[in-house]
């Protein structure tokens, strides 16, 4: 078993994966002398690639064969977010405030163009037409009806 891992002297630059659409700092564990592959004759190997995640339980999140008996595995672990060059770089949102200047609307007038062609094209507000409901208007009854030894309900409708 071989560790990736990086000299306390060098330079701190840590390999990222893209994993669900961001960049991730991963720490690479790579897995050698593994059963003979059949295909071609020699050990298989895996790399493992540790990722930070915090909500996770030290989850499989992929395994792939990216070449003949040789894998990848990516493993989501709230481990490794303890150490600072393995945490998710997050940017910070800032907030745009925008004022107009003296005498300028408070909204462009192409938005206020926009939103009237929308109360144009939507028409004016009617008033909603009840239509009743044809089965709440039927009352249900039923009928005896008679045949030989037996007896069966049938339901007829009669309107209000």
């Amino acid at each position: 078993m071989e560790y990736a891992a990086k000299s306390k002297g060098a330079a701190k630059k840590v390999d990222t994966i893209r994993v669900e659409g961001l960049e991730m700092p991963y720490f690479a564990v790579n897995m050698s002398e593994g059963t003979l592959c059949d295909l071609n004759g020699v050990p298989r190997s895996t790399r493992v690639l540790y990722v930070c995640n915090e909500d996770a339980k030290n989850e499989v999140l992929s395994i792939e064969e990216v070449s003949t008996c040789e894998y990848q595995a990516v493993v989501l672990t709230p481990f490794l977010c303890h150490h600072p060059d393995y945490r998710i770089n997050t940017a910070t949102e800032n907030n745009i405030v925008c004022l107009a200047r003296d005498g300028s609307p408070s909204r462009p007038k192409s938005l206020l163009q926009l939103q009237e062609e929308l109360l144009q094209l939507q028409g004016p507000p009617s008033e909603s037409v009840h239509k009743p409901d044809p089965i709440q208007k039927a009352t249900w009854k039923s009928k005896r009806v008679v045949e030989g030894e037996s007896s069966k309900r049938l339901p007829s409708t009669t309107q209000n």
